[in-house]
């Protein structure tokens, strides 16, 4: 499978009468301080129903199991009044319940009240995200970029990220509206700002399937339902 070597793919994704509604919710709650979206969405029922949708359970439960939840949803949104640069990197925080100093867990930081922490490579090599494309994804709009394989990596320093840069030929991921991006936390990853006035609006999952060590707890888990009941 691509996504294997790769650390991503792009899928077919849900209809955009979906996404629409989604974004209807999405723009009449209150921003919480975040540049471009909403943080921890995941506690929107429509938002979270939406893990259940055959074209998120079906890939995630073939790449993670039966036993996978949903732990992480962030809205972001890009438009002419945030247009923002995302320079490359990896995804390397979770969002944990309480601090417990374990071995290998670091870097403890609260975010819009939720603690988060780095842990370590192999918990972020178990984890799958999903990116909803509310929107088109096109070079015009600030598409998502990725460094195919550089997930093979573990957690990288910033002063390694030139070298892969440098040898690795960039890929937009271009979706129609409703498209999907599967990918790994480790990828290596950016976006530009928009060269034209539109909307880039996207809902990013992070799916995992394990327990974590030590007595840590996931901040939230939302299992997927078998057959979408």
């Amino acid at each position: 499978m691509a996504f294997a070597d790769d650390g991503f793919a792009l899928l077919p994704g849900i209809d955009p009468s979906e996404c629409a509604a989604i974004l209807e919710r999405l723009q009449d709650m209150p921003r919480d301080g975040s540049r471009g979206g909403l943080r921890h969405v995941l506690n929107v029922p429509q938002v979270a129903e939406l893990i259940q949708h055959p074209a998120i359970r079906n890939p995630i439960e073939t790449i993670l199991g039966s036993k996978a939840f949903a732990f992480k949803a962030t809205y972001f949104e890009k438009s002419p009044e945030s247009n923002w640069f995302v320079g490359w990197h990896q995804d390397i925080v979770i969002p944990v319940a309480e601090q417990i100093d374990a071995p290998g867990f670091s870097h403890w930081t609260e975010k819009s009240g939720v603690l988060h922490t780095q842990p370590p490579r192999e918990v972020l090599e178990a984890i799958v995200a999903v990116r909803v494309n509310l929107d088109a994804s096109t070079p015009e709009n600030g598409a998502l970029e990725v460094l195919p394989q550089t997930h093979h990596s573990g957690i990288l320093q910033a002063e390694q990220f030139a070298d892969f840069i440098r040898e690795i030929r960039p890929v937009q991921c271009l979706t129609p509206v409703g498209g999907l991006v599967l990918m790994r936390p480790l990828l290596l990853h950016a976006s530009s700002r928009m060269i034209q006035p539109t909307s880039r609006r996207v809902l990013h999952f992070e799916f995992a399937a394990r327990d974590l060590p030590y007595g840590l707890q996931w901040q939230r888990r939302i299992p997927l339902l078998r057959d979408g009941s």
